[in-house]
């Protein structure tokens, strides 16, 4: 019989990382190092203040403030390229617009209005996720519909309100777009650099505490970058620019995999500084200054080829061949955030459901404003887990609370309607420039630019509105804390298990390509570094619910083992060898732990074939295996550990 201070069997492979840790309350005031976005924080003031002079210049502040509304589309702009950059401010600008009409038409009674708020806030949020669209994500619509139906009662003004909105929002889309002229690759460039930054940040964390949420990071960055040049790797003749751009993706996508799959030792201190001088190198003429003696690592080779390809000067005819990128469609993009292992879905019902039921509430309690508590529900659920939601809570708060007293006092000036325009606009520059420092910051802005909207259009009495938006965000915060208690609070720790699952099936669909000595399916590829990062997301998620009630620790070496999995197949699928003998052995292996995982069953032992070209995939298979093993063998939530998880392993 074993000794009781035999310390129990480590599981073969690399170490493994610390899970990530809960995000703490602190972050709520706290000031994130991000760039300040100037360009965004400028162009956005001049859309708006566009829209506005439009609207004044007729004679009728009000279509000032409608325009206002629309011209909230340039809030969306971010260093996507060109092209999907227009379609998605055409479909933002669209949907604020329809956000306005629902807002105007639902507010005839309240529970009109809650159906009608629901539905934006489920719509927005659903769309936004399933788009991955960042912050604001889908809180702008129920911004706009709340503030529509706060407007007066004037069903027949409806199309005029919507026409302005409209009006707003091609002029944000003309301000959005005007860099197109001048600076066409712009976008793609920014992406590559975010990628190349984040490989750095990946590098330089590696092995350290945090170096998983790195590790996301990267592959995340990597992915976008390889999204957004994937048009130009259609163009027959994209110029040197357009070309170097395509092959710095590919070449950051090998370094990516070198990082991921030598993880026995930290990289070499210099390995940071050359990836950071890459990145600085992408915009500009000065390239990076390459190892002064050759690399014998294969990151350092990885890190050789970046600087190489910076230094390249030609056109498309002499380029190596780089395999067409794969984009998702539509409908790829709304079935994957409505599938088992999103969030997406889950998200859009619990904001959809708290909104409906709490502006139900303020109605039958007779609220005068009642579109103040669906508005405070839509800003705290933005956050994931109750962590994250008592982290908005008390932003939402705090900044709702400066941001009165800031309208307050911009009331007690009684403005003209001129300068009433000048302090809206330089509301929303502050709000722009500090939404992504701190959310409380950008959240004061917010709420002085929501009210001045309402009373410029109500003219009643302003103290008791501000009285009754600061008792409303009290309620809000109550009304969404229990949503997130009671509407799904661990579905993140759920979905784990289906998500680790899908990481080793999509692995084996590609290891399956190589071994029948085809080159890798682009599609297949990106599928499987979305898988990844999906499971990455959700272990993030599942650390942000509530300490005693996550199963991540108990699945955290599994998880990794999954991500180390996915990246070695990744690596050596591009290398393809025909071995169709050994294939259903393969195959069986992959079929085995994927089932293994989804059921947290004790996994059969697998039987891989000593293949000297395939050590890495074989060794994660074997890793994977065995903390499959020991997470079906250790004691689970509310279990009691007795004999049988005493039993030895098998892997």
């Amino acid at each position: 019989m074993a000794s009781k201070d035999k310390p129990a069997p480590k599981i073969p492979g690399p170490k493994i990382p610390a899970p990530p840790s809960p995000p703490s309350l602190a972050a709520a005031i706290t000031l994130q190092p991000t760039p300040w976005p100037w360009r965004k924080a400028i162009g956005a003031p001049i859309a708006t203040g566009i829209a506005m002079g439009l609207g004044l210049s007729l004679g009728h502040f009000s279509w000032a403030m409608w325009a206002f509304m629309g011209a909230f589309t340039s809030m969306y702009v971010v260093p996507l390229p060109y092209g999907p950059r227009a379609r998605r401010l055409l479909a933002v600008g669209l949907g604020l617009a329809a956000a306005m009409a629902v807002g105007s038409l639902a507010a005839v009674s309240w529970w009109t209005m809650a159906m009608g708020l629901g539905v934006v806030a489920g719509l927005g949020t659903f769309v936004t996720g399933a788009y991955e669209v960042p912050l604001p994500a889908g809180f702008m619509f129920v911004l706009v519909a709340c503030i529509a139906a706060a407007l007066p009662v004037h069903p027949t003004l409806t199309p005029l309100r919507v026409g302005f909105a409209l009006a707003g929002a091609a002029l944000a889309w003309l301000v959005g777009m005007a860099g197109w002229g001048w600076h066409p690759r712009r976008p793609e460039q920014q992406t590559v650099t975010r990628a190349l930054d984040a490989l750095a940040a990946y590098a330089a964390h590696k092995g350290a505490p945090g170096g998983f949420r790195t590790e996301a990071q990267a592959g995340e960055a990597v992915a976008a970058a390889e999204l957004a040049t994937a048009p130009l790797a259609r163009l027959r003749h994209g110029g040197a620019r357009a070309a170097r751009l395509v092959l710095l993706v590919h070449e950051a996508r090998r370094l990516f995999d070198a990082l991921a799959l030598d993880a026995e030792s930290p990289p070499r201190q210099t390995h940071p500084d050359r990836i950071q001088r890459a990145a600085r190198s992408v915009a500009g003429r000065a390239l990076p200054k390459s190892a002064s003696e050759p690399d014998r690592d294969p990151i350092g080779r990885a890190i050789g080829r970046v600087e190489r390809v910076l230094g390249f000067r030609g056109r498309w005819p002499g380029l190596v061949p780089v395999a067409r990128a794969w984009q998702p469609t539509t409908g790829e993009r709304l079935t994957a955030a409505w599938g088992r292992t999103s969030l997406v879905r889950i998200d859009a019902l619990r904001i959809a459901l708290a909104v409906v039921a709490g502006t139900a509430l303020a109605g039958v309690l007779g609220e005068a404003h009642p579109y103040w508590v669906p508005l405070t529900i839509a800003a705290v659920l933005q956050g994931h887990g109750v962590m994250g939601m008592a982290k908005r809570a008390i932003q939402r708060v705090a900044g709702t609370t400066v941001g009165l007293a800031l309208a307050g006092a911009l009331f007690v000036w009684h403005p003209m309607p001129w300068a009433t325009v000048v302090a809206m606009l330089a509301l929303q520059f502050l709000l722009l420039l500090v939404i992504l420092t701190n959310y409380g910051l950008s959240v004061v802005f917010i709420t002085a630019l929501a009210l001045v909207i309402i009373v410029t259009e109500v003219h009643g009495p302003v103290w008791p509105l501000l009285w009754a938006r600061w008792v409303d965000t009290l309620g809000g915060v109550v009304l969404a804390s229990l949503a997130l208690w009671w509407l799904w609070p661990r579905d993140a720790s759920r979905r784990l298990p289906a998500a680790v699952g899908d990481v080793v099936d999509r692995s084996g669909s590609l290891w399956r390509l190589r071994l029948r000595g085809s080159a890798p399916d682009p599609a297949t590829v990106a599928r499987l570094g979305a898988a990844a990062c999906t499971l990455g997301t959700l272990s993030t998620d599942a650390a942000a619910e509530w300490q005693r009630s996550r199963p991540l620790e108990r699945l955290w070496p599994t998880i990794v083992g999954a991500q180390r999995l996915a990246w070695a197949v990744r690596a050596g699928a591009c290398r393809p060898d025909a071995d169709e003998a050994s294939g259903d052995t393969w195959a069986a292996a992959f079929n085995c732990l994927a089932s293994a995982a989804r059921a947290g069953s004790l996994p059969e032992p697998l039987h891989l074939p000593r293949s000297g070209t395939a050590p890495t995939v074989r060794e994660a298979l074997l890793a994977l295996a065995h903390s499959l093993t020991r997470a079906a063998s250790a004691p689970t939530e509310g279990s009691v550990a007795g004999p049988e998880s005493e039993k030895p392993t098998r892997a």
